[in-house]
């Protein structure tokens, strides 16, 4: 028992990426992965920009000018608002993109993926209150709309609202199964109750789902050590550097699992290249390995 409580104190010294958002398709701190694009719901073919990860700059100012010249043409056409509001995001100019959103909106008010937009929008500005009120908003016209659920479960998740976050997670899993950050969001909510080993098996299905989603590799990686499966959680740390070889947390958390087996030599190394990758990190590692040296020498006795 005495050995379950220093291991769970121990976790709290680890790195979590906490809940993601979804389908923008774009990399900023908290969200945007690019897996699960918004469900339309049309009655007739229309062209939709789904894909604005990996474009060149040259390429979005580009198309952000071809639908210039459309909305001159076309002022009230929503799905060229829409379609430029996307790449005025992926072009690093959100407040075009939310003038474009909420014109979506205003041209067409059931048009759900306008608010889910428009919301990750207002979230990232701190806007909470309303980001929820477009989310509401875009379920209420489309029931089925998971990437909504999901996000909404992230803005409720930051409010405090654990059980009601863990009702939107699950209900974008039941409504699209196949939706890898509903389940590493999920996989988060689980560690925040202490459910090591619920979270480590939605972090599972979201690497099965998206085998290249680093950020769940890290946290079952966390998880596993909190099981005090040290091999397996060094495993998912190595998966994650090989994806993303430039991350200092990853190096500091793998850092910290060598140091609890006794591994001293590459505990350095990985702390060395934390601190080569993010030397701002010093201090906050400086106190984690002197409370876990501590906490260590406490199991020993």
């Amino acid at each position: 028992m005495q050995h379950q409580t220093v291991q769970s104190q121990l976790l709290s010294l680890f790195s979590i990426r906490w809940p993601l958002l979804l389908t923008l398709g774009l990399m900023p701190a908290l969200a945007v992965p690019g897996q699960g694009q918004p469900r339309l719901k049309t009655t007739a073919p229309v062209y939709v920009e789904t894909e604005t990860e990996g474009l060149t700059e040259e390429t979005l100012d580009r198309k952000i000018r071809d639908y210039n010249i459309v909305i001159t043409f076309n002022p009230t056409s929503v799905m060229a608002h829409f379609n430029r509001g996307r790449l005025l995001e992926a072009r690093g100019n959100p407040d075009a993109a939310l003038v474009d959103y909420s014109t979506v909106i205003n041209l067409k008010p059931r048009y759900a993926p306008a608010y889910n937009h428009r919301a990750l929008i207002y979230f990232s500005r701190g806007r909470s209150d309303e980001a929820i009120s477009d989310w509401n908003r875009a379920i209420q016209i489309d029931r089925q709309y998971a990437d909504a659920y999901t996000n909404r479960g992230v803005a409720l998740a930051a409010k405090g609202d654990v059980d009601a976050a863990f009702q939107d997670q699950n209900r974008a899993i039941d409504l699209d199964p196949k939706l890898a950050n509903a389940y590493y969001n999920r996989g988060v909510l689980q560690m925040t109750k202490g459910d090591l080993i619920s979270a480590a098996a939605d972090y599972d299905q979201a690497i099965k789902l998206s085998p290249k989603f680093d950020d769940a590799y890290v946290n079952r990686g966390t998880a596993y050590f909190g099981l005090n499966e040290f091999e397996q959680a060094l495993t998912s740390y190595q998966q994650a550097i090989l994806l993303n070889p430039d991350r200092a947390d990853v190096y500091l958390n793998r850092g910290i699992v060598y140091l609890v087996l006794g591994r001293d030599s590459e505990s350095a190394k990985d702390f060395a290249k934390c601190l080569e990758l993010d030397p701002s990190l010093k201090p906050s590692l400086d106190n984690r390995m002197q409370i876990a040296r501590k906490r260590l020498t406490r199991q020993m006795r």
